[in-house]
């Protein structure tokens, strides 16, 4: 499964890396379209704004209470995600929905040639990734998905097992803190 993974160190991290706007695909004056801003899509949003791309961003919740606040922020918000994908300017979206509506919505992204994040997980099956991998090759674009990081050395090297060995067919990693004392 040809999926970028990236560090997911905190939410301004992995935003940033989104903000190079589909690492150097997509010029500088696309339009980043956030879909969902309930626990995680809030910070992501943030982060965008507080890197400079307020104005270059699109909040999108089907639950328009969500909205309010970044309306009065005077962000552009939405309620359907997909009239704000058919925008020829979108290049990028981020889904932050929860993990059932993730493949769904990253597909119809990925057909429509976006540049697509996925909170984690994926997807549900290792079906859907598989569908996801082939719409990400047919259309040409980047699917990024979020990785927790876990510090340990043997988990570090479970990883780079798990990439190289399954390099072709996808892998899966958990990792569960069972003290953070």
């Amino acid at each position: 499964l040809r999926v970028h993974w990236i560090p997911w160190l905190d939410d301004w991290l992995v935003t940033k890396c989104m903000s190079f706007v589909g690492l150097g695909r997509t010029s500088m004056e696309s339009d980043i379209l956030v879909i969902g801003v309930g626990r995680f899509g809030k910070n992501h949003v943030r982060t965008l704004v507080e890197l400079g791309f307020g104005d270059r961003l699109i909040v999108c919740d089907s639950d328009d209470s969500q909205l309010v606040d970044w309306r009065a922020k005077g962000l552009s918000c939405v309620n359907n995600y997909r009239t704000a994908l058919e925008n020829d300017s979108v290049k990028i979206a981020l889904v932050v929905t929860p993990a059932k509506t993730h493949f769904k919505i990253a597909s119809e992204a990925l057909e429509l040639g976006k540049d697509v994040f996925v909170e984690k997980p994926l997807c549900l099956s290792e079906h859907e990734g598989l569908e996801l991998q082939n719409l990400e090759r047919k259309k040409g674009s980047i699917l990024m998905v979020t990785q927790s990081i876990c510090v340990s050395i043997s988990i570090d090297l479970i990883s780079v097992y798990l990439h190289i060995a399954h390099r072709d067919r996808g892998a899966t990693q958990h990792c569960f803190r069972l003290d953070i004392s």
